[in-house]
């Protein structure tokens, strides 16, 4: 998989995330918990996000300051994410409790729209 391509799909999966968690958090941090609630969902994701991680960094796994290295580590973190919601979904049901917490959703929320923001700005400059 490019590069580019891979920062772009990350990018708006992080958009579609966290923007309505930043607009109507307590709706959004719901669906979320009953999406890891169930098994087959978050392992079937799981599966999916270690096949995005492995496509990207079959071609380079080498990590660097620039913006491609920067991305591939983002893949790195896609594909050992992937790993523990195959193996390990528990794991992420205790992130969960991190977002129940109202006065840290704002705080995630930017944080991760302004990982968003930054891959598909990045997937233009790869």
């Amino acid at each position: 998989m490019e590069l580019h391509t891979f920062a772009y799909t990350i990018g708006i999966i992080e958009l579609l995330i966290f923007i309505p968690m930043l607009v109507s958090g307590s709706k959004a941090v719901a669906w979320m918990q009953r999406f890891v609630a169930n098994d087959l969902a978050i392992r079937s994701l799981g599966g999916v996000m270690v096949i995005i991680g492995v496509l990207v960094l079959v071609g380079d796994w080498s990590i660097g300051l620039d913006p491609a290295g920067l991305i591939r580590l983002v893949a790195w973190a896609t594909l050992i994410k992937g790993l523990f919601a195959s193996w390990k979904p528990n794991v992420l049901k205790r992130n969960m409790t991190l977002l129940s917490s109202a006065g840290m959703r704002p705080i995630i929320s930017v944080v991760g729209i302004l990982i968003g923001v930054l891959l598909i700005y990045g997937a233009g400059l790869v």
